[in-house]
């Protein structure tokens, strides 16, 4: 009886644990109430880019030409946050500036197009900043961004930071440049200011999501067939830290099939390749209101 006791304890114990795991800090309704899923296996792997040239390349679609309205959103575990690009589609030199998603100074900042040309004389990028905030480095936190022609927010664990708009929110021109993911193309062929960390669970969608939205999903799985996603990485595409020499493509688990191609991962070890993802650090996530 007294072993029993003790076993009983120690789940009534864990359960409480769980519980404010999943409860908003702000007097949101906990997920589990919502009808979400909210399984702490939430990936089971993520990829470490080395921020020295890794990155991902998906091929130009015509769902990718996001004019008026977009949203991104991933888990990252950075190990560097000063010019590191997390998403971006644009290649200056040829005239095909679309967007770029990066951080600096520990900052997000979000910069943004309506010709393509980025010639910082005669027609400079709008660039929209993070003020208040910080993405850290060695933790993983979820970021995200909203944009419209009506404004752009940023959120990260859920929590919005409020920023500056440098130039105007216009819509956004469609670039031919593929999408990137970790890499960022400037005036040459070459690639720079690579993002560096882990990521997992990355996200686009064709409207500008609520708060509440990117809250209700940030810490579950999404099917693939939800309104308005454009393209989801789930991101197990590989066994953790083994030879995944052949595990070069990261999946849409979308119907629009946007498979992305690994670019320059070693693939072999615990940096460059499929890694440990968020579920292995599930203790340090911050909820939504911290």
């Amino acid at each position: 009886m007294k072993r029993l006791l003790i076993i009983l304890t120690c789940l009534a114990a864990i359960a409480l644990i769980w519980y404010n795991h999943i409860s908003d800090h702000d007097g949101l309704t906990p997920f589990n109430q919502r009808g979400i899923t909210t399984s702490p296996s939430l990936v089971s792997s993520g990829l470490h880019f080395d921020g020295i040239n890794d990155y991902v390349e998906i091929p130009d679609n015509d769902l990718l030409a996001f004019s008026n309205e977009l949203s991104f959103e991933c888990w990252i575990k950075p190990e560097a946050t000063d010019h590191n690009h997390i998403v971006t589609k644009q290649y200056c030199a040829n005239h095909q500036y679309s967007f770029s998603l990066f951080l600096h100074n520990g900052k997000l900042k979000f910069a943004f197009d309506e010709d393509g040309i980025c010639n910082a004389a005669t027609s400079p990028v709008s660039i929209y900043s993070m003020d208040e905030g910080a993405v850290k480095t060695g933790v993983w936190q979820h970021v995200a961004l909203t944009y419209s022609t009506a404004g752009a927010h940023f959120y990260v664990n859920g929590k919005e930071c409020p920023g500056t708009l440098t130039g105007n929110y216009t819509s956004i021109y469609n670039s031919i440049s593929p999408l990137r993911i970790g890499g960022y193309q400037l005036g040459t062929a070459e690639l720079t200011n690579f993002y560096q960390g882990m990521m997992c669970e990355f996200r686009s969608w064709n409207y500008a999501r609520s708060r509440e939205e990117i809250q209700a999903q940030m810490f579950t799985r999404l099917e693939g067939n939800e309104s308005g996603l454009v393209l989801y990485y789930a991101f197990d595409g590989g066994m953790v830290d083994s030879d995944n020499t052949n595990a070069f493509n990261l999946s849409d688990k979308t119907a629009n099939h946007l498979n992305g191609r690994l670019q320059n991962f070693s693939l072999r070890d615990k940096r460059s390749n499929w890694t440990g993802s968020i579920v292995d650090e599930f203790d340090n996530l911050k909820k939504p209101g911290n």
